[in-house]
């Protein structure tokens, strides 16, 4: 995780800061801890107008490349085997379909990436990907909500 998520360095500080802000239910013994939010304790006022709990941690990519060597696209081995068929889709399927059998829609929300990560090499499968879902929400099996700058239904 340190290596992939700017947060991870601060986590001790996001997690107080999310204990004092989301109020959790624990659940189960202490060998299995599980929480859940409780939903009687959550204070609207935190949560924007998208649904969103905002944190004011950053990504700087200054101080992140400091620590951390910058990989791109196309020596980045996450993208090696990069394909929307098969054990994924299967997957995103099955669960479309459980969805719908309890009427349950399927909102699939692609966060935004920072120019620096989103190289050339990665942009052409961010495209792939985003024809994927499109085709998905054109057969409306889901909606997909783009964050980058588009949202479709």
């Amino acid at each position: 995780m340190a290596q992939v998520s700017p947060a991870y360095h601060h986590r001790d500080r996001l997690k107080t800061w999310l204990q004092t802000k989301v109020p959790l239910v624990r659940i189960g013994d202490s060998s299995e801890e599980i929480f859940r939010i409780d939903p009687t304790n959550i204070n609207d006022r935190d949560i924007d107008f998208d649904g969103f709990l905002p944190l004011d941690l950053q990504f700087d990519p200054t101080s992140y490349f400091d620590k951390y060597p910058k990989v791109t696209g196309y020596s980045d081995s996450d993208y090696t085997n990069f394909q929307l068929v098969g054990n994924q889709d299967r997957s995103l399927h099955q669960t479309i379909e459980l969805l719908a059998t309890y009427k349950i829609p399927l909102l699939f929300v692609n966060m935004p990436l920072s120019d620096i990560y989103l190289d050339k090499f990665r942009n052409q499968y961010e495209v792939i990907f985003k024809q994927y879902m499109q085709k998905l929400m054109d057969s409306d099996r889901l909606t997909f909500i783009d964050l980058d700058g588009s949202i479709a239904k």
